[in-house]
């Protein structure tokens, strides 16, 4: 008998900690001090607790309590009615335990997604500005019923339920890392409606529609249905790294300083002796963009910066901050290594490396700092007041900048290194689904009012599969998240100078084209703010207000607000000419700077020249010597091209073309 009660008690036991019978209240992140929940709506609240837990909800604007009872599982949802704007108010949640959120206001929320042109801080990045960056920071404080919510990064290969952030009154500090068309948008909305206005920013540079997209929704094309199966294997990301960490190490014992392979550590370029009058200087930090020395060189390069370390320094460990380095790095003091990054993926981390006091002297130091690139642009990224060198117990207040002049070395091309090792599986954050489980899954479903999306630079490659996922994102984000077809609304890439073997204005038709398919969508065109040698166009504002345009006018009965450009409606030949007609044109259109540019005109044989065009009020005429039997038109066909038709109201036309050819 005393057997089976052991057992029992044993499985009691096992059971009580499966369903977390002693976890106690918690609700996910989403919920915080600060937060805002849409008005004049049935928002849901939930959370865990130990199963069979009564749970009573109140919310202060009209002290009406729901309650319900944590399920077998431990979860629980209830749903609060909510006024017209307003605030702020206090929700109180109570079990065994309490919470309460302070603080809260009742107004508009947003979701802004995407990848890096929505994630773009509005701080900037080193040698990619905001316009009216400093200001907008500035004035953050004057808007304080603009409240945000940063979601950290993070992929998943299930649906997660939870994330990390938290929600931040609009301030200096939080807006420079929020998102800067995000924060436009909400700031144009708010200063219209003069409401609250919450935005949630989940966006990671770099990434793909698909990895947005619920894996249910997106294993059904070929191109993902064998990613989408592994989904199931056992951690993926763990069998990855193993592998993956074998394969960078040996990687980098090839390419090490240590190895003598090349010049640089030859020549021991770490060395404080070295004689480096004949290094050039570089100002850090810096982006290695086009127009920098550097221009997104790929391979090694050696920095070196000589400081003065005072007599109260000595013996005491020391950090030093490099900010952000753009890809790996090897960092030395005075011939020592003191830390090191091994993986493409710590891009965008932070270098803080602890120097021993037994190696610090007091005088002359030189901190060598070896990076190695092997994509896009490079460099030290990070704010100036980043780089710095402190005592770790003493506080950064007498911190030496490390910002400013450094003495600069190329060493490698990559062209000629040993290429560095891919990821496995790679399961990351272009993995189809990984982003839609770890970072929009977590906020379902929190009541938002719609969403905004600034992505599609890394689909260029296949705009006809992009046409038809897209849609399937937006689709699979309103069937998860239950609230209809909420407004979501978008941003057509900017013209960029992806290389003579893509085709962006593909993605940017299918991008025109997706709203007709996706339905309550909206599109923001940017072809007159291109930075053609910057993939991150720092005319941010803009964006944001075009985005705003579309829900002033569709959501908030601002009817007066012109939220599109022309967009092309219909064409008709008339004699050896073609008129072109466009949506969104009523008023007029207009040439910004001159005459019209960026139209062609082809025949049947389906050459295209550069054509004449003309406005006719509401329409375009266009027309070629070279073309006397014309039957189709291009406009804004290329990559690169900057085109300058627009409304009266000034707002910029979308490329389009009339002709469906290959070529």
């Amino acid at each position: 008998m005393l057997k089976k009660e052991l057992s029992l008690l044993v499985c009691l036991c096992l059971f009580f900690f499966q369903f977390g019978f002693a976890q106690g209240l918690k609700l996910p992140a989403i919920f915080s001090d600060n937060m805002v929940l849409q008005q004049k709506s049935s928002v849901p609240v939930w959370g865990w607790n130990s199963p069979g837990k009564l749970v009573k909800v109140t919310g202060s604007w009209n002290k009406k309590m729901v309650q319900t009872v944590a399920d077998s599982n431990g979860k629980w949802m209830v749903k609060l009615k909510t006024p017209s704007a307003g605030g702020p108010f206090q929700i109180d949640i109570v079990s065994d335990q309490s919470i309460a959120f302070k603080n809260v206001l009742i107004g508009e929320v947003w979701v802004c997604s995407g990848q890096s042109n929505m994630e773009m801080p509005v701080m900037g990045w080193t040698g990619m500005p905001i316009f009216k960056s400093e200001q907008t920071i500035k004035d953050a404080s004057n808007f304080p019923n603009i409240r945000l919510f940063n979601l950290q990064k993070k992929i998943a290969q299930k649906p997660l339920e939870d994330c990390k952030g938290k929600w931040e009154a609009s301030s200096p500090d939080a807006v420079k890392q929020f998102s800067a068309t995000g924060y436009f948008f909400g700031l144009e909305l708010y200063k219209r409606l003069n409401i609250p206005v919450g935005l949630i920013m989940t966006a990671w540079g770099g990434t793909p529609s698909q990895a947005w997209t619920c894996a249910d929704d997106i294993k059904k094309y070929a191109p993902f249905t064998d990613q989408i199966a592994k989904l199931g294997d056992t951690d993926l990301q763990k069998q990855d790294s193993i592998k993956n960490l074998k394969d960078v190490n040996d990687w980098q014992a090839k390419v090490s300083p240590e190895n003598g392979i090349y010049p640089g550590s030859i020549g021991k370029w770490m060395s404080s002796n070295l004689n480096d009058t004949d290094w050039k200087t570089v100002s850090i930090p810096e982006q290695w963009q086009a127009d920098t020395a550097l221009n997104q060189f790929r391979g090694i390069v050696w920095f070196r910066k000589t400081i003065d370390i005072p007599t109260a320094w000595e013996g005491k460990d020391l950090m030093i901050d490099l900010g952000p380095v753009d890809e790996m790095d090897v960092t030395y003091l005075n011939n020592e290594k003191v830390g090191e990054s091994k993986f493409i993926d710590d891009w965008n981390v932070a270098r803080k490396y602890i120097v021993p006091g037994n190696k610090v002297l007091a005088g002359k130091n030189v901190i060598v700092v070896r990076m190695i690139n092997t994509s896009g642009g490079s460099g030290m990224t990070g704010d100036k007041s980043q780089l710095k060198v402190y005592p770790v117990n003493g506080g950064t207040l007498n911190a030496i900048s490390l910002a400013g002049d450094w003495k600069y070395h190329v060493d490698v091309d990559l062209a000629t290194m040993p290429k560095y090792p891919s990821n496995g599986s790679q399961f990351n954050a272009n993995f189809p689904s990984s982003l839609f489980n770890g970072m929009i899954n977590p906020i379902i479903p929190f009541a938002i009012k719609g969403a905004i999306w600034y992505q599609g630079e890394s689909n260029v490659y296949d705009a006809k599969l992009y046409g038809q996922i897209f849609p399937e994102m937006v689709k699979c984000w309103r069937t998860e998240w239950k609230q209809g077809d909420f407004p979501f609304y978008f941003v057509q890439i900017a013209p960029y100078n992806y290389g003579k073997d893509s085709k962006s204005q593909l993605l940017r038709e299918a991008q025109l084209n997706s709203l007709k398919t996706i339905p309550n969508s909206g599109m923001a065109v940017t072809m007159d703010i291109a930075t053609i040698n910057n993939i991150h166009p720092p005319e941010k504002e803009s964006v944001g207000n075009r985005l705003a345009y579309w829900a002033l006018a569709k959501n908030y009965g601002h009817k007066e607000v012109a939220f599109s450009g022309p967009l092309y409606k219909s064409m008709k030949i008339v004699g050896d000419k073609i008129s072109i007609s466009f949506d969104h044109a009523d008023k007029g259109l207009k040439a910004k700077d001159g005459d019209l540019i960026s139209f062609e005109i082809a025949g049947k044989d389906g050459r295209f020249v550069k054509a004449k065009a003309v406005i006719e009020k509401n329409t375009v005429l266009v027309s070629s010597s070279e073309v006397l039997n014309p039957v189709a038109v291009r406009y804004g066909w290329s990559n690169v091209a900057t085109p300058n038709l627009f409304n009266m109201e000034g707002l910029p036309a979308s490329s389009f073309r009339t002709d469906n050819w290959d070529n």
